[in-house]
Parts: structure tokens; sequence; C-alpha cells
């Protein structure tokens, strides 16, 4: 696993889609487990988790990080689970993440898009 800096800006945020899930992907006491799972695995510090059970169905979690947050939002309906990582310090490369998020999640697609945060050069004008 490599560790990048976050490329002129402030921090990145990877933007992460999840699909093709199984039942117990969904599962909601196995997700903040996940999240701090994901944490370790991205070398970031925990700090508080919150949450937030929709009816019927749907979650939505954060846990905040000493580097910034890891959010979590599920459509079990939609066969869909969100996941939003922001980070102020070195990220893992965009494969690690990739290959870590479909192998916790049991997902057999997994799109991941970044974006670098803070970088107002590159967003002048918007």
């Amino acid at each position: 696993m490599y560790f990048v800096n976050p490329h002129n800006g402030l921090g990145s945020n990877y933007l992460i889609d999840m699909y093709g899930l199984e039942a117990n992907s969904f599962y909601e006491d196995d997700l903040e487990l996940k999240l701090r799972s994901l944490a370790k695995e991205f070398n970031c510090t925990p700090i508080k988790f919150q949450n937030h059970r929709f009816s019927p169905q749907g979650y939505t979690a954060v846990l905040l990080l000493k580097e910034s947050h890891l959010s979590i939002h599920t459509w079990p309906e939609k066969d869909y689970i969100a996941i939003d990582f922001f980070s102020c310090g070195a990220i893992p490369e965009i494969n690690f993440v990739k290959e870590t998020i479909a192998s916790l999640f049991k997902a057999k697609f997994v799109n991941i898009e970044k974006v670098v945060r803070g970088n107002h050069k590159q967003n002048k004008g918007n």
C-alpha cells in the first residue's frame, strides 16, 4: 500500500459507490466495525462515531477522524452503498482503497472518484 499527499490541495476526498452487494453487507451492526476497519487500513485515527437508522430501511453514519471523516449511506432497496472518505493528510492510493472496500463489503462493483479539496488555483472561478 502506498500513501500519497493530497496533490497541492488541503485534502483529498474519495467518493465511493458500491453495487452488487450481499444482503449481509447492509447489516447495520457491522457497519460501524467496517468503518473502523477502513480507518485502520487507511492509517487514520477515529475520534467519534454517530449514526442514524431510517424507517423502513436505510442507514447513515459518520466516523469522525483526526484526519477528517469517513461516512456511509445505505439504500438496501437499491442494492447501493455510498462511502465518502475525506482526509487532510496522506491518503492510500486509489487501487488499494478500491480493493480494500470491495473485499470488506463483498461488492461486485466499486467505483471511486477522487476530488482534491481546497485547491483554489484548480477550482478558480467555480
